[in-house]
């Protein structure tokens, strides 16, 4: 018998702050859904927006959600 995953709760401390931050963090976890995943299932889908934020989660990765999904951008090769 599987049981749920618990749910995520994003801690206070890397929750945006700011005007418009929230909706940063959602455009930027969109996007990274439609670009990986546009022709997936919604399973697919939740896959892609999973590994970001347990990414968001983890130390070795940037503290914001655009900040994750951009990560290597600025490089040569891109992301």
């Amino acid at each position: 018998r599987r049981t749920a995953a618990r749910p995520f709760v994003l801690p206070t401390s890397l929750q945006p702050t700011g005007a418009g931050a929230g909706t940063a963090a959602l455009d930027c976890l969109t996007q990274a859904v439609f670009y990986e995943a546009a022709s997936e299932s919604d399973t697919g889908e939740r896959a892609v927006a999973q590994v970001v934020l347990n990414r968001l989660r983890h130390p070795l990765f940037p503290k914001t959600v655009c900040g994750v999904v951009y990560q290597g951008s600025e490089l040569r090769t891109g992301c």
